[in-house]
């Protein structure tokens, strides 16, 4: 149980960096140009 805890919380915060680059691209491409 614990391990599965702790793949959902690795999952989560993987989701949350993902989204945060996503949000981060496009500043960047503007930033950029």
């Amino acid at each position: 149980m614990k391990k599965w805890g702790r793949l959902r919380q690795v999952k989560n915060t993987l989701l949350i960096v993902v989204a945060f680059q996503a949000n981060l691209k496009p500043s960047d491409l503007i930033q950029g140009s």
